[in-house]
């Protein structure tokens, strides 16, 4: 899994005094939130798909507390391009039970392979913020 660090900026001018913001384009006054850690999210598990249904169940190959994500993009075979995760339950000790797709599949299907991608985890680790002015 690829890994990025970044400063995430936000800005606070005398016309939003106590709110952050992200400008269009730089302002004298601006703050840095440091130490925010960026990582892809892209997860690929097995799955069974039914004809009609927008449900994947039977997951495997998944860590509880892992992902994937609502909002990842999905791809797998009886499933239709542009197709995303809008929904996910998962077991009381966090294992994922199953996802609800935003179309239906288009094939029955066990064991599918399923690639689940573009979806950023932001992790914070000890953050602060900075001010320049």
């Amino acid at each position: 899994m690829a890994t990025a660090t970044a400063a995430l900026v936000v800005a606070e001018t005398t016309a939003t005094a106590g709110q952050a913001s992200a400008p269009a384009s730089a302002t004298a006054t601006t703050k840095a939130i440091a130490n925010v850690n960026f990582a892809a999210a892209n997860q690929t598990f097995t799955a069974t798909t039914v004809n009609g249904s927008n449900l994947l169940g039977g997951i495997a190959g998944l860590n509880a507390g892992s992902g994937p994500f609502i909002g990842a993009a999905v791809a797998g075979t009886g499933i239709s391009g542009g197709t995303t995760i809008s929904g996910i339950t998962y077991s009381p000790n966090g294992v994922v039970q199953s996802i609800t797709l935003s179309a239906n599949a288009t094939a029955n299907g066990t064991g599918i392979t399923i690639t689940a991608t573009g979806v950023l985890e932001a992790t914070l680790m000890r953050p602060y913020l900075s001010k320049v002015n």
